[in-house]
């Protein structure tokens, strides 16, 4: 295995390429919210901010990315445009016997270039990167700037341990054979590198073809095959729709999260997973339509501990008179293999489809592999973009764990109008 190991074959800045080299190379739910997005001319224009938050307090990516290199990576993204044969993929991509995706949504993506962003250095070592522009055209820069931004972070790190890497992955494959479980990567986000990632799903579809279900990651469910990129949507819907309420009514607040459900189903049936813990699961199930029970097909279990989460929606489905064994969980934070095995083996019986997506522990595994063991620089970190300002105001996101929260004073109001049931705080990994 040692014709692996070669750093160009691992990190594109080790041979001077870009990072991102196609708009695909990308997460699927992308492309179904921005064709959602554009469905309402009312939300595509309005204008948004993403920003860059580092979780993990100790990093300070600066001191470790050069500010040039993150530049040209960020340019190179920006040059890139949808190639015939990328849009001729979207274009055919089913849903219930139609296509997926629109002639009008082909149309604007196939215009489409990345805005123009704003990069600037703290005085401690931090980088203040931002996107600003229509929703429509903003959104996609999250899951093509937090790739390059991980890459040339590891690249930097890098001390020739990648085979350690590869070797855990095969472990991984071996930890995941003991249950009759299944499970997508959902890893694009935070992953090492392009090249290991791809490496990984490689040996997942060669060893774990029953067992891997595919990838959010469009680029590479193309390369591999699959007309099935795996993906639904995200936090950014519901916290922009609670920005453009009348007058910051709160009741009209609290029922924009059920608003872009509403909207989402009446688009995509066949894509119903709600994902509630925007402003906290417990409350959202509490008030949700009853219609949202019997006729979305599942909910995805973010940052909620997945054991509680999975009683309390079983409950849900059962106060509405629903068969959880005609239904779907997707627990999907933080998950380890070791972790997955014990859900499925506590909870998989309780539900028609108890399914996983796996991350940053799949496509970025190097936790303990530095040799230095006192020092945490090469660990998966918690990095994300999120909207941070919708219509003027500041977007906030409560989640279960309040230290995934954001919106600064403007989250103690929706705390006053969406209450705090159910939210515990949980220490963040990644």
């Amino acid at each position: 295995m040692s014709n692996l190991f070669n750093i160009a074959d691992v990190f594109a800045p080790a041979s001077d390429e870009p990072i991102i080299q196609s708009l695909l190379d990308t997460d699927m739910y992308k492309f179904t919210m921005g064709q959602f997005i554009n469905t309402y001319d009312d939300w595509a224009d309005t204008e948004t901010t993403f920003s860059l938050t580092v979780r993990s307090d100790d990093v300070r990516l600066a001191e470790v990315i050069p500010p040039a290199q993150l530049r040209e990576q960020l340019d190179a993204a920006r040059d890139l445009r949808f190639q015939p044969s990328e849009l001729a993929y979207l274009r055919g991509l089913p849903l219930d016997g139609g296509r997926l995706f629109g002639d009008a949504y082909i149309d604007f993506l196939s215009d489409f270039r990345l805005p123009e962003y704003d990069l600037e250095v703290t005085d401690d070592g931090r980088f203040d990167l931002s996107f600003s522009g229509p929703w429509k055209e903003v959104t996609y820069w999250e899951t093509i700037a937090l790739p390059i931004i991980s890459e040339l972070y590891y690249y930097s790190l890098f001390v020739g341990l990648y085979g350690r890497m590869l070797e855990r992955t095969l472990s991984t494959v071996e930890e995941l054979r003991l249950y009759d479980l299944t499970f997508a990567d959902f890893g694009t986000r935070r992953r090492h590198s392009f090249q290991h990632q791809r490496q990984v799903l490689d040996i997942l579809a060669e060893q774990l073809p029953k067992q891997y279900i595919g990838t959010s990651n469009v680029y590479l469910a193309k390369q591999q095959g699959s007309s099935n990129p795996i993906g639904t949507n995200a936090h950014e819907l519901p916290m922009i729709a609670a920005n453009l309420t009348e007058h910051d009514d709160p009741e009209e607040v609290r029922r924009s999260q059920y608003e872009v459900v509403k909207r989402w189903h009446e688009i995509y049936p066949e894509l119903s997973v709600l994902l509630p813990d925007t402003f906290g699961t417990s409350q959202f199930l509490e008030n949700a339509p009853a219609w949202m029970a019997e006729d979305c097909q599942g909910v995805r279990l973010d940052s909620k501990d997945p054991d509680v989460a999975t009683e309390e929606v079983i409950s849900w489905w059962q106060d509405h008179g629903v068969d959880p064994q005609d239904r779907t969980l997707i627990p999907s934070d933080g998950l380890t293999p070791t972790r997955v095995n014990n859900l499925y083996r506590q909870h998989g019986h309780k539900v028609g489809t108890y399914t996983f997506g796996i991350g940053t522990n799949l496509t970025n595994n190097c936790a303990g592999v530095w040799p230095r063991t006192h020092d945490p620089g090469y660990e998966p970190f918690s990095v994300v973009i999120k909207v941070t300002e919708a219509a003027g105001k500041k977007t906030v996101k409560l989640s279960d764990n309040p230290e995934k929260a954001q919106g600064g004073e403007r989250a103690e109001w929706f705390k006053d109008i969406f209450g705090t049931s159910g939210r515990t705080k949980q220490k963040l990994t990644v």
